[in-house]
């Protein structure tokens, strides 16, 4: 459904806002003063938010890069790492401790709140191994954490046309399980090529995460997700099959082929138990620097019930997108590209799928929650140089900016919240939330 002028110029009115008026977003809570590694941010339903960060101490002088170039695995080539975590309650309580402390090259991060509990998946390869360590990190909001506990090692191809998901991946369902994701490549001596396969390991609320399981058949750099019924979906944004297990069950029987080409920049949001929207690129992944991908156009197909629509085509036509994005809420969608002229001067574009509101010209969808609120951010309009990021509330309330230009964001999957981290220049690494 198409906004008419009046409510366009009232939705581009509300983002002119002075910066100190963020309605609905909380006052910035203040983390670390420190540089930090990239953060991982979660939310849930009742308001309560977390974030976990990496900073670093102790690095090598610049005198020894020759050496270390040379001896990449040496303890003293590289600094020493820390890991915090910080959670926020929805009733404003601060818990913030260091959970891991190691010598170690790059970190990914995955962070979920469920049920009350807050789960951390890290990725990172130490120094005294080629490959990378999954460790995780469990607890009640606000009691007694886990210690760092090892769930398994693995060697990180993904070959994902630079969409790289960061290992290990987690996802909670609705009654508080934690599903934990990683690649199923052990060792560059099993695998010396990139393989498909995923490791898998399960929590249930209150306790550890049980037995490791393999699964082969999914596509390589798979993430998991639940829906609202809690059916678990293995997906890749370079294949164009789902897999899906029942709730309640830990094996994924069901295998969906969304295209019979290649695919590329597929991206599957969820809005309900089966509900859902799809998009992507129908041109193969590549990781050639060189070429890169190949542009195309923007295909998407709606989710109802647990069957998918028909594919439609996005973009005008003549218009190849480089990138794509899609976000989901009950009732259809938002699918955002970007694509590059003759003079390879990039433009952002989106388009709306069934009763959802219409986002301004160069704005580009960034996530939803389950209530149906809408995050977006981008470059701007030939109104405003660049747009912060953004929730358009569900139900067709004004829009409401956040404190910062670019965050990393996360949304509670089953309810209406949304978080945001962000660590601007050298300012301070922050965190705000939004809940309607």
């Amino acid at each position: 459904m198409q906004r008419s002028l009046p409510a366009l110029a009232a939705l581009l009115a509300s983002l002119a806002l002075p910066a100190a008026t963020h309605a609905g977003w909380s006052a910035p809570l203040t983390l670390s003063r420190a540089s930090v590694w990239p953060s991982a941010v979660a939310a849930d339903s009742a308001g309560d938010t977390a974030v976990a960060w990496g900073t670093v101490r102790d690095l090598p002088p610049n005198s020894m890069d020759r050496y270390c170039a040379r001896h990449p695995f040496k303890p003293t080539c590289h600094g020493i790492g820390r890991v915090h975590l910080a959670v926020r309650t929805s009733r404003g309580r601060v818990l913030a401790r260091t959970v891991w402390e190691g010598r170690s090259g790059e970190m990914g991060m995955s962070l979920v709140i469920a049920r009350g509990e807050v789960t951390l998946g890290m990725g990172s390869y130490d120094v005294s191994d080629p490959n990378e360590t999954a460790r995780e990190v469990h607890g009640p909001l606000l009691g007694r954490w886990s210690r760092a506990k090892v769930l398994g090692r693995f060697l990180d191809y993904l070959l994902t046309g630079g969409h790289i998901p960061l290992y290990p991946q987690l996802a909670a369902a609705p009654d508080g399980t934690v599903l934990a994701a990683w690649s199923a490549c052990g060792s560059l001596r099993r695998c010396p090529g990139a393989v498909p396969g995923l490791k898998l390991a399960w929590r249930a609320r209150g306790h550890g995460f049980g037995r490791t399981h393999e699964v082969a058949a999914a596509p390589e750099g798979a993430v998991p997700s639940f829906d609202a019924a809690g059916r678990a979906y293995l997906h890749s944004s370079c294949s164009a099959r789902v897999l899906l297990a029942s709730p309640g069950s830990h094996v994924f029987r069901r295998v969906l082929t969304l295209a019979s080409g290649p695919v590329r920049d597929l991206s599957l949001g969820l809005s309900g138990a089966g509900e859902g929207l799809v998009s992507w690129i129908p041109t193969a992944c590549s990781v050639d620097e060189a070429g890169g991908p190949l542009p195309g156009p923007v295909l998407a197909r709606e989710l109802h019930a647990g069957v998918f629509a028909a594919p439609v085509e996005l973009t005008p036509a003549g218009v190849a997108a480089d990138e794509s994005e899609s976000v989901a809420v009950r009732g259809g969608g938002v699918v955002g590209w970007v694509a590059h002229d003759r003079l390879g001067v990039p433009s952002s574009a989106n388009r709306s799928l069934g009763s959802v509101p219409t986002l301004p010209t160069g704005a580009a969808p960034l996530a939803a929650d389950g209530g149906g609120d809408i995050i977006f951010g981008g470059q701007g309009t030939p109104l405003f140089s660049s747009l912060p990021v953004t929730v358009i509330p569900a139900g067709g309330t004004a829009a409401q900016p956040s404190p910062a230009q670019t965050a990393d964001i996360a949304t509670a999957p089953f309810g209406r919240t949304v978080a945001i981290a962000w660590y601007e220049g050298k300012g301070p690494l922050q965190l705000s939330s939004w809940r309607p």
